[in-house]
């Protein structure tokens, strides 16, 4: 609960290197429904996605949570900081691109792509606890403690690897 609502919350974008993270996601999405992106450089975003990528004021946030009309456009954005990052396994973004892709295949609005791809990543994390605490029984207070943590909550509930390296 804390998860999702830290989702909703928050900023879109905000942790650190999180809009690199979404990229990633973004492109295993692509992958899942069919589309292979042919230049690592650019990424077709939906205009509200590509508003919300980078240092967003507060205007941009009340867009986020009003705008759905233009938003929903899509665009062609060069991301010279989107590497195709060969050392880390694609798997580590399968969370977040398992929420992007539910809420393109229902053609939701890019606000639902962001929140989608949060909530399942925080959905993870939230079931490798569990299963923690189920094999761990003796520390699964320890490990109750630790998932509630606000920190843990914040990056568990965005697009970063650090999901699996805190499950």
């Amino acid at each position: 609960i804390l998860g999702v609502l830290n989702s909703i919350i928050m900023k879109p974008l905000n942790v650190p290197d999180e809009t690199i993270h979404f990229a990633q996601s973004y492109e295993l999405s692509n992958r899942m429904i069919g589309k292979e992106s042919s230049d690592v450089s650019t990424v077709v975003y939906t205009s509200g996605i590509a508003r919300s990528a980078g240092d967003i004021l507060l205007q941009d946030a009340h867009f986020f949570f009003s705008d759905f009309s233009y938003g929903n456009r899509n665009v062609s954005m060069t991301a010279p900081s989107f590497i195709r990052m060969t050392s880390v396994p694609v798997i580590v973004y399968f969370p977040g691109a398992l929420g992007i892709t539910f809420a393109r295949l229902f053609q939701m609005p890019y606000q639902f792509e962001l929140l989608m791809g949060r909530i399942t990543s925080i959905l993870f994390l939230s079931l490798m606890a569990v299963v923690a605490m189920k094999l761990y029984s003796p520390f699964r207070y320890a490990i109750a403690a630790i998932s509630l943590l606000p920190s843990v909550v914040w990056v568990g509930a965005s697009f970063s690897y650090d999901v699996w390296n805190l499950s």
